[in-house]
């Protein structure tokens, strides 16, 4: 039987584990599979799942990466007008970044 903490261990490293492979497609890199990535997004040119991002920002507050929180959500936010993206993603950019002042 999983104990909680045993639970709570595995959950946040999955989550760092996510938050890391979610950097690394969206950092510059000169990799191969990640030129092809950033091909393939400019090709398509469709903002990535608001979920995704979320989470990704979830994840870096928990982690105390406030950088990298505001980071993920304007990067997210650029896909869209200003004042037009989702209301949760701009709300959490917002707090974000007033945590990181």
């Amino acid at each position: 039987m999983i104990g909680i903490a045993t639970l709570s261990i595995s959950l946040t490293s999955a989550l760092a584990g996510f938050a890391a492979a979610y950097h690394r497609a969206h950092t510059d890199s000169t990799d191969a599979s990640h030129t092809r990535l950033s091909a393939a997004s400019a090709i398509i040119e469709t903002a990535p799942s608001a979920r995704i991002a979320e989470q990704a920002a979830l994840v870096y507050r928990k982690l105390d990466d406030p950088e990298a929180e505001v980071a993920v959500l304007q990067r997210y936010s650029a896909h869209f007008p200003p004042g037009l993206g989702p209301h949760k993603i701009t709300a959490r950019l917002r707090t974000a970044l007033e945590l990181r002042a």
